[in-house]
């Protein structure tokens, strides 16, 4: 009886493990490449194609970069809402510095936060308009790559 209840109880386990993976892939579009076990979409905004880990689920949202050491060149994190608002973040657990590009439901740019300090925690930060798309880079990239409020973005 106990052996029963322990396999019910470990294939009960096994399953929900299962799912975990098959959903996450499912919610995923990407084009196949991955770094750190993320998959990785491309994104391309002024004149340069970037890949992107896409979050937008609750959960990989909330966890965000944090915790990440670094970010490769020409690498981000995309943050995908289902309708646009006032989205509020902050550098909790981070590393390394920011830029985060605020994007309108048609991939425009409506703002731009340069330069976040990871010593700005717990503070937080949001778009002077409501953005459906929030893109974290390294910091710098934006005026490095001269992006500016009104460029599009296509993913």
């Amino acid at each position: 009886m106990k052996n029963k209840i322990f396999y019910e109880i470990a294939l009960a386990l096994a399953l929900a493990s299962l799912w975990l993976v098959v959903s996450e892939r499912i919610d995923n579009t990407s084009d196949g490449k991955s770094v750190d076990n993320k998959q990785l979409s491309k994104l391309t905004i002024g004149n340069k194609t970037i890949l992107v880990a896409v979050a937008k689920t609750e959960a990989t949202r909330a966890h965000g970069l944090s915790g990440k050491q670094n970010l490769p060149e020409n690498s981000g994190m995309l943050f995908v809402f289902d309708q646009p608002d006032f989205y509020y973040f902050w550098m909790k657990e981070m590393n390394f510095p920011l830029d985060i590009i605020w994007l309108d439901k048609n991939k425009n740019i409506v703002d731009i936060t340069a330069n976040l300090a990871t010593s700005t925690y717990p503070n937080t930060v949001t778009s002077r308009l409501p953005a459906q798309y929030i893109l974290e880079l390294n910091a710098g990239w934006a005026e490095q790559n001269q992006l500016k409020i009104g460029d599009k973005a296509s993913f």
